[in-house]
């Protein structure tokens, strides 16, 4: 039970919650109202979402709001009014004529709340994207403050799948050199001697070496294999008693220890 009590003519609480969907109790409401004089009554003026008007009479100062009056969710519009005894009109009639637009009225000023909440919510949720915007953006200015790029560090040329390497201990000395390459040396067939087979293979310098022999008959290369390079070339020389294709896997091997 929840008691009401009047300042002039505002009611303490202003708003109250009242039944639940699954709600099959009635609610008992107190309302502690001015003095009535003999041969007033009050009653309680509720406007209902799709029904109509219901007035209830305050007996004693408690008046009992019926499960069926809130099976409905929504907000109803409700007040207590004082009333002469006498030959009054039916209660929807006596509403009407005193209040011709309450309904209305009522419906206005929820679609007005409704419209308000919903602009506020769009406003509020723009404010969160730009803030978040905003941080993004500081995040990235603060991260580009503590970076610096010295350009006499990066040589100049290169072109597509090269990387750099260190040409000496000297700080910055570096060249633009090609990945790894494998050269394909095609086929090698000996009788038993020394065979030597130069390829011009693109890319190449003069300073990789051999990191990986493939042979499809290894057991046609007698002895070790020896693998030179030049610019632009690969040679292969080594016993052979038979034929085999050859591959070589070359890359840049020196490692020079400086910045």
């Amino acid at each position: 039970m929840i008691t009401f009590r009047f300042s002039g003519r505002t009611p303490t609480p202003k708003t109250y919650a009242i039944g639940m969907e699954t709600d099959q109790n009635a609610e008992k409401l107190r309302f502690l109202l001015p003095q009535i004089a003999d041969g007033q009554s009050a009653q309680l003026l509720m406007l209902l979402p799709d029904k109509t008007p219901e007035a209830l009479n305050i007996v004693d100062g408690m008046a009992t709001v019926s499960s069926a009056m809130t099976e409905q969710p929504g907000r109803i519009t409700a007040w207590v009014e004082i009333l002469d005894v006498g030959d009054l009109p039916p209660i929807s009639e006596e509403m009407e004529r005193k209040y011709p637009t309450a309904i209305q009225d009522a419906l206005d000023a929820e679609a007005r709340a409704l419209e308000a909440e919903a602009r506020a919510n769009a406003y509020y949720g723009t404010v969160d994207e730009l803030a978040a915007q905003l941080q993004a953006v500081r995040d990235a200015f603060a991260l580009i403050q503590h970076m610096h790029i010295d350009d006499t560090a990066m040589p100049e040329g290169g072109t597509a799948g090269q990387h750099l390497v260190k040409q000496s201990a000297t700080n910055y000395d570096s060249d633009w050199e090609p990945n790894a390459i494998t050269a394909d040396l095609g086929t090698v067939t000996g009788t038993g001697g020394t065979v030597t087979v130069t390829k011009t293979v693109a890319g190449v310098t003069a300073d990789m070496t051999a990191d990986r022999l493939e042979m499809s008959t290894p057991g046609a290369v007698l002895g070790d294999v020896t693998i030179t390079t030049a610019e632009n070339a690969v040679t292969f020389s080594a016993a052979v008693s038979g034929s085999t294709t050859v591959k070589v896997k070359l890359s840049h091997a020196e490692t020079v220890t400086g910045t």
